[in-house]
């Protein structure tokens, strides 16, 4: 066998002591070292190896030799056969998969079609050959597994070996990638006749080894190493050599005895100064504390510094709040298509064929500025804010004909072209035929045109880099011929949003979000670890269905073990590399204890016992509590002040309620204007049972203001007819309504009584829902405006008196009534209604019961001192009162703010 010479160095002097090695060994061929070539583990490293290669030089010039990966290098090589894609052959096995109905659930079989050919691919990189014969598989996977086939087994087996070989038939001469790889490789190595050099190659394939070897037949390889832990020197070596050798020996060291043999030949701790560990209480403090260290290390002078994110939900709240900073990142890691505003917009506009264009998934896509681009965008803007109203008034809940209804009798002209050329994009998916997946994404780039999406998708970073995707693979299945159905497409397209990534290349930095494998190499000022909990490092393996580890090992495939000593071996490279080194996790998840990785625990555990020193990071634990430093990051209860020309000129009752409740939810809902609009309704809450209820009683009294003229048996007949009428629409939409019609039917008779011993004492019905205003002056000389809309004004000898309809006990109403003042709404519909207004009272509607609650008290006293009180609030708001948030716990569990004061991140 030919030898690859293989030279070792420290961890920290691997790439200059390979660079001096290589340029001792090439010193006939200086200053040209072009026609050599120099195999990385990814290109990140290539710089800083050009750099040491010309310090090891030391010449004015240097012609660099080829610095490379091996798959880059295998595609040099050209071959003879024809290959195909890895999406036609996805579409290949999905079909045999289809058409064997082994499985019920067809969402299933996307998801299984892309494990199998993963693992058809790595028994093709490892040169393993599934036998030719069923049985003989059977037997193997039987020893593998140590049990006796029952069915389980059998169906495993069947299942990967018949679609091993239907797949295999189906390619016939083409060659998948994997095969690609091996035979360009080959080939290569056929015809090496330049030196070949490999710098930190840890993780290669069978195949990739061979065509080291092969290669070497022919000309010469050099192999630049680090090596083991066992071979490690350093005290470094030394320290991590004591914390996570001797796990796999027969007979173990524990690790307190390795702990004190550690302390006799390396005295001082060799990393005290160097790894620190940050166990976080919740996400948003890991996320505050891996920025302020990285705000730290900036004002140090560091400039190197990588993040290697484990935890990518912790990675993006990092990045904004460095961000925040205007400390920029660059991304060398991506995220999958599926997390960017594109796709999500791709996706829901086909949520929009599926489902007959129900009315949130249109509204929340016609409101993206990217649908619709060659309309005026203001223009644009209005029309989607009236179609919302529209819908949202009416109750529509789906269909474009209906919408179209809907604007064209409400003369809402504007929302027309929008609606139409919904319609005219939707024509090619109505038919929802079989077709090739090719025809498919065709049609969606044909509606993506018609919508006027493109444009604005190629402008947007992600938009642009997705449509380049689907382009590609739209040319990888120009010559796939397998049928699918629209559900299969649209699950399929999903799948390849989940598994193609954005890398976002528009910020070039020093700091930089990568991966493990990706810091191989590299050096770095300063590196944060992020989510080093056990959940996340190890990376856990993938859930397989097919061949558990047991299983992968016996056939030679790579095995979760395998894995996990190549991440064991990255971060001991990382950790001899960097100049400082955080690893943070969240100690507490979900307020359950959540361990730290056992690579850094076994580590601290070692230390400790060695040392008598832990490596927790207590000064950042300070930094977080006291210094000013994050100060500006932490989140206190939000008091903002306004703007004169930004405070309301006039406020509802509900308004006034919402200022008393809590000053914050006033400003977020009436300042910000982020109080909800009505919601569709596809079922009936009791809340929205009320404003049926108020419609009954204003049209029923509207017509029939008295009841002297007839019995009770006539009302309340009357009463069954309007409610009737006003449920109709409802009902029509949803069955299920007819409980709250029946509910309010429960309250007729109830009703009717009370609204008899009401007129007997002197009361009649005067007006309802009228809409009243009346002027508040204010110290600065400006009127505030109160309004309101009283349910129901009624007139006696006395005066007047205002009542309100609830849908509450009435026991709920006194208690809410019991501190004068303190409920608004009364009083002021009081003061709007008049000096002759004499008595306020809710009327509870409740199960069969009719009750008034009267406002006890002066009512008119009682009016002018809410007003006057109003007047002082918006008196101090015009000379820079604050609005805080400091609502009750009951409000604040019924109010739907709290995502924008964000009370739950207070730090008080």
């Amino acid at each position: 066998m030919p030898a690859i010479l293989t030279c070792r160095f420290p961890e920290t002097d691997l790439l200059h002591g390979a660079a001096q090695a290589l340029i001792e060994a090439e010193q006939t061929r200086l200053p040209d070292l072009s026609g050599i070539t120099v195999l990385l583990p990814n290109m990140h490293a290539a710089p800083a190896l050009a750099r040491a290669l010309g310090q090891a030089a030391g010449l004015p010039t240097l012609l660099l030799p080829t610095l490379t990966t091996l798959p880059q290098l295998a595609k040099l090589a050209s071959l003879p056969q024809p290959t195909v894609s890895d999406s036609e052959r996805q579409s290949l096995l999905y079909g045999a998969l289809r058409a064997r109905k082994w499985f019920r659930d067809a969402t299933l079989l996307w998801p299984l079609t892309g494990e199998l050919l993963k693992l058809f691919d790595d028994l093709t990189l490892n040169q393993i050959r599934l036998p030719d014969s069923h049985d003989d598989f059977l037997r193997q996977l039987e020893t593998a597994y140590a049990a006796t086939a029952g069915a389980s087994l059998q169906f495993e087996a069947r299942l990967a070996h018949e679609l091993w070989h239907a797949l295999r038939h189906d390619l016939g001469a083409r060659l998948d990638a994997a095969s690609t790889y091996a035979l360009q490789l080959g080939q290569l190595a056929q015809g090496a006749a330049a030196p070949l050099y490999g710098l930190g190659l840890t993780d290669l394939a069978p195949i990739e080894h061979d065509f080291l070897i092969a290669y070497a037949e022919r000309a010469r390889v050099t192999l630049f190493a680090s090596g083991t832990l066992a071979q490690d020197t350093s005290s470094s070596g030394a320290l991590l050599q004591a914390a996570w050798g001797g796990q796999d020996s027969e007979n173990p060291v524990p690790l307190y005895e390795r702990a004190a043999a550690l302390r006799a030949t390396v005295p001082a701790s060799p990393i005290a100064d160097k790894l620190k560990l940050f166990g976080a209480q919740s996400l948003e403090e890991e996320a505050l504390a891996a920025a302020t260290q990285v705000r730290l290390w900036l004002t140090e002078g560091k400039r190197d510094i990588a993040i290697v994110a484990q935890d990518r939900l912790a990675a993006r709240r990092l990045r904004a709040l460095l961000e925040r900073h205007a400390i920029y990142v660059k991304d060398e890691t991506g995220w999958t298509f599926s997390t960017t505003a594109a796709s999500a917009l791709i996706m829901r506009w086909l949520d929009l064929v599926a489902d007959d264009f129900y009315y949130q998934d249109l509204l929340d896509f016609l409101k993206s500025p990217l649908v619709l681009s060659q309309m005026p965008r203001e223009e644009r803007r209005e029309a989607v804010s009236a179609l919302e109203l529209l819908i949202r008034e009416h109750n529509v809940v789906s269909r474009l004909a209906h919408y179209l209804d809907l604007v064209r009798s409400n003369d809402a002209l504007a929302c027309v072209p929008l609606l139409e050329a919904l319609h005219a994009a939707r024509a090619g998916w109505q038919t929802r035929r079989a077709q090739p997946l090719r025809d498919w994404l065709k049609l969606l780039t044909n509606t993506l045109s018609q919508l006027g999406m493109l444009e604005p998708l190629a402008r947007d970073l992600a938009g642009g880099q997705l449509l380049d995707m689907l382009a590609h693979t739209e040319r990888e299945l120009e010559t796939a011929s397998e049928m699918f159905r629209f559900a299969e497409w649209r699950h399929w397209l999903n799948q390849c949003f989940e598994r193609a990534t954005f890398l976002d290349t528009g910020i070039d930095s020093t700091i930089v979000f990568t991966h493990l494998p990706a810091t191989r190499l590299r050096t770095f000022d300063a590196t944060l670890l992020l989510g080093c909990d056990a959940r996340h490092l190890p990376s856990p393996p993938a859930a397989t269905v097919f061949f558990n580890q047991s299983v992968r090992a016996s056939l030679k495939l790579p095995t979760w073990r395998d894995a996990w000593l190549i991440e064991q071996s990255d971060v001991a490279g990382l950790l001899a590399r960097s100049g400082a080194v955080l690893a943070t996790w969240q100690a507490f998840q979900q307020s359950e204890p959540n361990l730290l990785s056992p690579l850094f625990e076994l580590l601290e555990t070692c230390h400790r016992q060695a040392y008598h020193l832990n490596l927790r990071d207590t000064r950042l634990r300070a930094l977080l509590c006291n210094a000013p430093l994050a100060s500006d990051l932490a989140l206190t209860p939000p008091a903002p002040r306004l703007t004169a020309a930004t405070i309301p000129q006039e406020i509802s009752a509900s308004a006034y309620g919402s200022l008393m409740t809590c000053p914050y939810q006033y400003f977020a809902r009436h300042v910000l204007r982020l109080n909800e609009l009505d919601d569709v309704q596809l079922t009936l809450e009791k809340r929205d049972l009320g404003t049926l209820v108020h419609r009954i009683l204003h049209k029923f009294h509207h017509e029939h203001p008295t009841l002297a003229d007839e019995t009770d048996a006539h009302w309340e007949a009357k009463l069954h007819e309007i409610g009737q009428h006003v449920f109709a629409p409802l009902l029509r939409i949803n069955y299920l309504s007819r409980a709250w019609l029946s509910a309010w039917e429960k309250l007729i008779p109830a009703y009717v009584a009370w609204q008899r011993s009401h007129e007997a004492r002197g009361w009649q019905w005067h007006s309802g829902e009228a809409r009243e205003r009346l002027l508040l002056p204010l110290e600065n000389g400006a009127f505030l405006t109160l309004k309101g809309t009283l349910d129901r004004l009624d007139e006696g000898g006395n005066g007047r008196t205002v009542i309100d309809y609830k849908m509450k006990s009435k026991a709920t109403l006194k208690k809410q009534l019991l501190s004068p003042g303190e409920d608004v709404q009364l009083p002021v519909y009081a003061l709007l209604s008049g000096d002759r207004t004499t008595a306020a009272a809710y009327l509870s509607l409740d199960r069969a019961s009719v009750e008034a609650v009267t406002l006890e008290g002066d009512i008119n006293a009682l009016a002018v001192d809410v007003a006057q009180r109003l007047q002082a609030l918006f008196d101090d708001l015009h000379t820079g009162a604050g609005l805080p948030a400091q609502g009750t716990e009951a409000a604040c569990a019924q109010c739907e703010m709290e995502g924008v004061c964000r009370r739950g991140y207070w730090n008080t």
